[in-house]
């Protein structure tokens, strides 16, 4: 029997928080696989208050196709803003491959001040990906149909970058 391997997903949002020997372990695996025709996503969400310059230089030689990261607070846009001025120093700015998660339509949340934030993450070269907020029982906030609408602008980079701010 033939085994074809597909690309690697690398779902653990908290790949962070290990030890650096293993972060570096668990990098070099996937560069190795790399040679293989394997390309790698890190849809997790790794955390941008964590980030090093030698985890992005590590990154640069992996060359993953999307890096996601969590922004949904006020917090983790700081923590964002500044993992990017380090990707940037190092040469490594692309919103093709580097991508935020951005949650939106939570209880209190605008429809205005979500794409204020969405923009706000757009405008640091990284592409947003909108997350639509839904509670335990999965219903979203009153104008559901306009927060779909509204999420469905944010979650294509083609949309998102095919259009005029």
């Amino acid at each position: 029997m033939l085994f074809e391997f597909s690309d690697n997903n690398v779902l653990d949002d908290n790949l962070m928080a290990c030890s650096d020997t293993h972060i570096k372990e668990v990098l070099r695996m996937l560069e190795g696989q790399k040679r293989d025709g394997r390309r790698t996503f890190f849809t997790g969400g790794l955390e941008a208050a964590r980030i090093r310059e030698w985890h992005i230089e590590l990154l640069k030689n992996l060359r993953p196709k999307e890096i996601f990261f969590g922004c949904d607070t006020d917090e983790k846009f700081h923590h964002l803003r500044e993992a990017m001025k380090l990707f940037r120093a190092a040469d490594y700015a692309s919103h093709n491959t580097l991508r935020a998660y951005v949650l939106i339509g939570y209880r209190g949340d605008t429809l205005e001040d979500a794409e204020k934030r969405l923009q706000r993450v757009k405008d640091l070269g990284v592409c947003p990906m909108a997350m639509l907020f839904r509670d335990v029982s999965g219903i979203v906030q009153e104008s559901e149909r306009d927060w779909k609408r509204l999420q469905t602008l944010w979650a294509r980079p083609a949309i998102i970058y095919g259009r005029r701010r």
